[in-house]
């Protein structure tokens, strides 16, 4: 799984401040390559259990602005972080069963409920980490006030992790009882 050079982009830095004010945030690599084997994993329903997760933080911070890459063998327990130097450094990542057993659970005790204040509280916290990272954020300001329904929030707090972050926001649920 490659990282992006900070000369093209500071998603990394972004992703690790947003874990970092207390956010769920993982980069999630396919265990398959090929056009049938994604087919496949899409056909059966099981591209996450055919995925790995790596927590930004874990990786850490990238040293420079050269090629960076995470590296993984399918039923390995070891990962490793990699760079154009022939250094390597061991990650801590999740399978899909261990990211099951180990982070779902704790998503599911920390629940909360989707509502108006769920979706203002996650952009002001978007907001946070690009105002830790320097960036300017008075048009997301601009924008903000016109997002009054459900839907508009919702939308617009997708639209700012596409924009800013080049990541899919995803809410993780499980059935009422």
């Amino acid at each position: 799984m490659y990282l992006r050079p900070r000369r093209h982009s500071n998603q990394h830095d972004l992703l690790m401040q947003l874990e970092l004010n207390n956010n769920d945030v993982y980069y999630v690599a396919p265990e398959f390559h090929t056009p049938d084997e994604l087919n496949d994993a899409y056909v059966n329903r099981n591209v996450f259990d055919r995925s790995a997760f790596f927590s930004p933080l874990g990786i850490g911070i990238l040293p420079d602005d050269e090629y960076h890459y995470v590296v993984f063998k399918i039923g390995s327990p070891r990962a490793y972080f990699c760079s154009q130097a022939p250094k390597k450094r061991e990650i801590k990542f999740y399978t899909s069963e261990g990211f099951l057993y180990e982070v779902v659970p704790e998503l599911e005790r920390r629940r909360k409920r989707i509502n108006e204040e769920f979706f203002d509280t996650t952009v002001d916290r978007i907001i946070g980490a690009l105002k830790e990272t320097k960036t300017d954020v008075r048009i997301i300001d601009r924008y903000r006030k016109d997002q009054v329904s459900l839907y508009d929030k919702a939308q617009f707090t997708a639209y700012l992790t596409r924009t800013y972050f080049d990541t899919e926001f995803f809410i993780v649920g499980s059935k009422e009882k």
